[in-house]
């Protein structure tokens, strides 16, 4: 059997989904790895590389028409759309919860799809801490970085010596990998960190991971929630992602309550008008900030392709033993590891993850 690994051709997306020593780990498997030429250019991985680690090299159209398995980082992009093959398997980050043409196209040719930010051990979504924590670092380094001037409007240097500035205060609402890893970036920098979980257990288990760390956490409260936002000087909205029926948790009115110059990152960029009320839309990495109620307002759903070399080293790091638990489940049973099987969001021309079909019910797609 054989698995092709793609370049990305999504404006801005350098990453690639799997490093030599990936490609290595499924080679030394036996399974036939095609790379398609110039995938890891753009972060210093050469086609010699791949070719090294056992990966034959080609083009994007040869690896559609004869790859069992497809694995990339995000899901294929309308141009990719009559490449894709009859019955073939891709592995990607899908978040097609609004994405109505692609789930047809995946029907239409029977796919076994993956989302891997679905896939599940029984433990946890075990692939979606790679994205998860970079997005939470880059977040809290763009909050950082946007207190200056000329793009912020705070005007300070936020940095661990207190004889230069007053505390900045942090706001973070929720506790899983995004939010951890933000506060962990804040805490370094010497800002005082609030955590707003959703619960008791939420609390505890909050405290339990982060003991090494000094902040702040209470359960999230509609007169809290209100009256901290009022002295934040920095907001990250760090919730599971928010789907199109996620109630608003902050307001409009509340957003004009906060500091002026003040910073609000919705760093898990949901679908739908999401659970803060004033991103209309989203940014991007060329364009990452706009202003309202003078609050700047940050929104990228793709924070980790800011720091492509570091996302594939990491997220590598997370995913190879999983991908290798999972072909060796394939060759010694015929199917897919139930971690990744917990991913699936297509098989046989039908919906099967109950996220989706959740979405092709509230959003009225007739398949």
């Amino acid at each position: 059997m054989s698995i092709g690994i793609l370049k990305e051709l999504i404006t801005s997306e350098r990453r690639v989904i799997a490093n030599p020593e990936t490609v290595k780990a499924l080679c030394d498997l036996g399974y036939v790895v095609i790379v398609e030429g110039g995938a890891g250019e753009a972060i210093n991985i050469s086609d010699q590389e791949y070719m090294l680690a056992g990966a034959n090299i080609s083009d994007a159209e040869t690896i559609w028409n004869n790859c069992d398995y497809i694995i990339k980082y995000k899901a294929p992009i309308p141009e990719e759309y009559n490449r894709i093959q009859e019955d073939q398997h891709i592995f990607a980050i899908f978040h097609a919860e609004d994405n109505e043409d692609l789930i047809r196209i995946l029907l239409e040719k029977k796919v076994t799809a993956v989302s891997l930010e679905f896939c599940h051990d029984g433990n946890s979504f075990c692939l979606a801490k790679a994205g998860g924590a970079m997005a939470g670092r880059i977040a809290a380094i763009y909050a950082l970085y946007h207190s200056l001037l000329p793009s912020g409007r705070a005007g300070k240097i936020i940095c661990n010596d207190k004889s230069i500035n007053p505390v900045t205060n942090a706001l973070i609402i929720g506790s899983g990998n995004v939010a951890k890893a933000a506060a962990k970036t804040f805490i370094e920098n010497g800002c005082e960190v609030t955590f707003l979980v959703s619960g008791e257990r939420s609390l505890d288990k909050l405290k339990t991971e982060m003991f090494d760390f000094d902040f702040n956490a209470y359960i999230n409260e509609p007169k809290r929630l209100t009256e901290m936002l009022k002295v934040a000087d920095i907001v990250i909205g760090a919730i599971l992602i928010s789907t199109y029926d996620t109630p608003t948790m902050i307001s409009e009115d509340m957003v004009i309550s906060m500091k002026r110059g003040s910073i609000l990152i919705d760093a898990t960029a949901g679908y739908g008008p999401g659970y803060i009320e004033t991103f209309a839309h989203n940014t991007n990495l060329r364009d990452p900030y706009f202003y309202l109620h003078d609050v700047m307002h940050i929104k990228i759903d793709n924070l980790p392709a800011a720091a492509p070399i570091s996302s594939v080293a990491y997220a590598n790091e997370v995913y190879r033993p999983y991908l290798i638990e999972c072909f060796q489940h394939i060759q010694s049973s015929g199917i897919m590891s139930e971690t990744f099987r917990n991913g699936m969001i297509t098989e046989n021309g039908e919906v099967t993850h109950s996220v989706i079909k959740h979405h092709q019910e509230i959003l009225q797609w007739n398949f």
